[in-house]
């Protein structure tokens, strides 16, 4: 006799649970049919439209409070939070059982008739879904990683091939008088193209009396990178056939303390050769970018321009991208889910919007960062990424925060 049985004491003890008379919960799960969402609750906006990150176009009921802020459309990206997303994502796989409103946030892609508090109003703020008279969008077919964590891939870019026949002298030439043409237009060099304005102009003897085309002080500050260039420039030219000795060690110095300091931030001391030896073909493959890198604007336009140096490209990649997955400190950072390759156009990819913005936010506060971190987090091609941008516009950290 088990204690199932209802004839034995123990039976009657334990009927409640394991007994004919056990208490089974009858009620159905009123669920709501994601096929029958209403428009346009915010969960039907995310179903259709949100969760894909496609391009849509709001059309505003006519003098609902949206209207009278924003006019009657919008064209741009909407925004979720990194929280939001989550919470909604979990709400639709567990079924939904009621329906919502609120704010839904949008960045601005059409920005002509807008002041730059109200697209500002709109990415932070947002609009009532509720003011919604219609919504059409443009389902474009999406990266085959997009959902991937890794392996992800950016679309190639267009080559556009320039024509020939051009000599190396020539190109150098046009190269310093387009730097000349933009210093003449208040468009600021960076340093990195002061350095070589300068290298072009002692290679190619080119004598200038006016001393905003000068920028000696520069070139005291960074000697070891401005005689590197130097030397690149004569080296195409075909003026020497190698690199001298003391220029290669010179530059090599200044590259080798921005990789050891990462390696040994990951917990790897380049100077031990037990700790480097399994890491050295990575650690003589980062000296090697180092020493041809050439910082990069990922953004023309701002004031200042936005740039990657080397040093910003080293923490970037060596914490984070996956191939640089080294040493017991960086098993806890987030791994960006792109060849190293990829990483000065995920850069630029993320930031390009944003121009406008980082513009208004040095012209503002001209003595303060410009950060997207928390609720503010940059979305793309499925994943939220964290910025920060010094006040001479280099890129100090980015990184994406796992889903």
């Amino acid at each position: 006799m088990g204690k199932g049985d209802k004839k034995t004491k123990k039976g009657k003890l334990f009927k409640g649970s394991y007994g004919n008379s056990r208490r089974r919960n009858l009620r159905k799960r009123n669920l709501i049919n994601l096929n029958s969402l209403r428009r346009w609750s915010k969960e039907r906006i995310y179903v259709e439209i949100g969760r894909y990150d496609f391009t849509v176009t709001v059309v505003f009921k006519k003098n609902s409070q949206s209207y009278k802020e924003y006019g009657s459309m919008i064209t741009g990206q909407l925004y979720y939070t990194k929280k939001e997303r989550q919470q909604l994502k979990a709400k639709i796989n567990s079924g939904i059982k009621r329906e919502t409103d609120g704010n839904i946030l949008i960045t601005t892609l059409l920005k002509e008739n807008f002041t730059n508090d109200q697209i500002k109003e709109l990415a932070t703020k947002g609009f009532r879904n509720t003011d919604i008279a219609d919504l059409s969008y443009y389902a474009y077919k999406h990266n085959q990683t997009y959902f991937k964590k890794k392996e992800k891939k950016l679309e190639d870019p267009i080559v556009i091939k320039a024509p020939g026949g051009i000599s190396y002298k020539e190109s150098y030439q046009m190269m310093y008088s387009l730097f000349k043409r933009r210093i003449n237009d208040n468009d600021h060099l960076i340093e990195f193209e002061k350095l070589k304005m300068m290298a072009i102009k002692e290679v190619l003897m080119i004598k200038e009396d006016d001393p905003k085309y000068d920028f000696s002080h520069l070139v005291d500050k960074r000697l070891a990178d401005y005689n590197f260039m130097v030397e690149d420039i004569k080296f195409w030219l075909e003026e020497i056939e190698t690199f001298s000795d003391s220029v290669l060690k010179e530059k090599s110095e200044v590259v080798k303390k921005i990789v050891d300091y990462e390696f040994n931030k990951a917990g790897i001391n380049p100077d031990k050769p037990l700790e480097i030896a399994k890491h050295l073909g990575l650690y003589s493959g980062l000296l090697q970018i180092g020493m041809m890198y050439t910082d990069e604007i990922i953004i023309y336009g701002t004031d200042p321009k936005v740039v990657l140096d080397f040093k910003g490209f080293m923490h970037v990649a060596f914490r984070h991208c996956n191939v640089c997955n080294v040493g017991t400190n960086n098993v806890a950072k987030s791994r960006i889910p792109y060849e190293l390759a990829d990483l000065k156009g995920l850069i630029k990819s993320c930031l390009h919007l944003l121009k406008d913005e980082i513009n208004d936010h040095f012209k503002t506060y001209p003595n303060k960062r410009y950060s997207r971190f928390g609720d503010m987090l940059i979305r793309y091609n499925g994943d939220y990424y964290e910025i920060h941008i010094n006040t001479d516009g280099i890129i100090e950290t980015f990184y994406n925060h796992e889903k």
